[in-house]
């Protein structure tokens, strides 16, 4: 390209020159897009000044398409909480539930001293 046109790359063809000189087919149309509008195609932007309905409609797609996306995220986040929620409640309970089982645990060792405590007096008692 800088042979062709020189350092200066403000002198270069754009992209869709550039596209439009290499894709060019016999009918005048550019392979690979049919009748839809290249300039836009590449750039984004419409060919023509005025907008046309399929560019509007194309922009309203997209809004519609981001206002869907960011109610999809909301709910995404609104679940991520709960999720988050629950998994904490889980885990309070979990702990809870170990506490419990190292009281009774250590109510069962009291009581099982109590009893061999008792046993031996009883032995000693009736001998």
């Amino acid at each position: 390209m800088i042979k062709l046109h020189g350092p200066d790359l403000n002198e270069h063809p754009d992209d869709y020159d550039v596209w439009a000189r290499a894709a060019r087919g016999s009918r005048g149309r550019i392979l690979g897009i049919g009748s839809a509008d290249p300039h836009f195609l590449v750039t984004g932007t419409p060919s023509t000044t005025s907008i046309s309905a399929s560019y509007i409609g194309a922009l309203t797609s997209q809004e519609e398409v981001q206002k869907v996306r960011a109610e999809m995220e909301k709910e995404l986040e609104n679940k991520r909480k709960s999720r988050n929620e629950l998994e904490e409640r889980v885990q309070q309970r979990e702990q809870r539930m170990e506490q419990m089982e190292k009281e009774l645990k250590e109510k069962e060792e009291r009581r099982q001293k109590q009893f061999d405590e008792f046993m031996r007096k009883f032995k000693v008692g009736s001998n």
